[in-house]
């Protein structure tokens, strides 16, 4: 053999152990800053785990810390995860002041309203499972096993879902859209505007029937920012275009209205004529919904209402 060509292979060789060996690379501990999230998925092309927890005065965070958070779960987990812990403590000196407000701002954004709490996401940030932990889980081998059949049941689905939406076409792409979004749990709607606007695309006459809910959640981006800013009358606006469309099912419809209802009443000159002449368009428009019942006892509560 040519010196040329051995030396060639031998490159190959080294960079194909190279990789490999980038690729097993395991976690011996926490990664800690989850808003590295999207980098590290990028570099790693695992899925990632983020449990949330309250290490100073929660139990089950402490045991599950101690006890099945073990170097054991570190070899195993990290071969298909990114591991991170999101910790917050009731004693705030035991953790820096921008650390905890992160990871405050993290439980909220994930909406882990009780602790443990875990989230897994795809190799694309697609997060297919937020749950409270089973308390049943007490050792490193359950939770190990509770960990293989999510990644390999809803992970797996997740991604299979998603790689069904670039081959879709027409109104089979608005389906395929919707069946994935029904599997995830929506952290950052903004990285979904692509596809909602896909959907809205593949099916501009609503054959589906889903046109009107595609329609919503591109709008509603749009709102949350103009309540946040408190212009309530140019979220009353943004909504109102929506019903305009009329692509939305009744019961769409009537929520729509409730929501511009309840700005209304938030503008600086609000009325309640003005507020009890939505709440009725919103009955009027699905007047047998689940949400009826409510809808009425609040316009008979603002009648009253001195």
């Amino acid at each position: 053999m040519k010196f040329k060509q051995y030396f060639s292979l031998l490159c190959l060789v080294i960079l194909a152990l190279s990789f490999n060996s980038c690729q097993t690379i395991k976690q011996t501990k926490w990664k800690t800053d989850a808003t590295q999230l999207e980098k590290d998925l990028e570099k790693t092309k695992k899925n990632a785990f983020i449990v949330f927890t309250l290490s100073d005065t929660d139990e089950r965070s402490q045991h599950l810390l101690k006890n099945v958070f073990t170097k054991d779960f570190f070899v195993n987990a990290s071969k298909n995860f990114i591991l991170y812990n999101v910790d917050i403590v009731r004693d705030e000196s035991l953790m820096p002041a921008k650390d905890l407000e992160r990871n405050y701002r993290l439980l909220s954004e994930y909406g882990a309203l009780e602790v443990p709490f875990l989230c897994l996401t795809n190799a694309d940030g697609d997060v297919y499972y937020s749950h409270l932990l089973p308390e049943k889980i007490k050792t490193t081998q359950e939770f190990l096993n509770y960990l293989n059949e999510l990644y390999e049941k809803k992970g797996k689905l997740v991604d299979e879902l998603k790689l069904k939406i670039a081959t879709a076409e027409g109104v089979n792409k608005i389906k395929a859209i919707d069946a994935f979004f029904n599997k995830i749990y929506s952290v950052d709607r903004e990285k979904y505007v692509p596809l909602f606007k896909a959907g809205i695309e593949s099916d501009p006459t609503n054959k589906s029937g889903l046109t009107g809910k595609f329609i919503l959640a591109d709008k509603q981006i749009i709102v949350d920012k103009l309540l946040a800013e408190k212009k309530y009358a140019a979220a009353i606006k943004e909504f109102k275009e929506v019903i305009e469309s009329k692509m939305l099912k009744p019961e769409e419809e009537q929520a729509v209205w409730c929501n511009i209802a309840y700005f209304s009443s938030a503008l600086p000159n609000a009325s309640k004529e003005e507020t009890l002449k939505y709440l009725e368009k919103a009955l009027k428009v699905a007047p047998k919904s689940t949400r009826a019942k409510d809808i009425r006892d609040d316009i008979t509560f603002i009648k009253n209402k001195k």
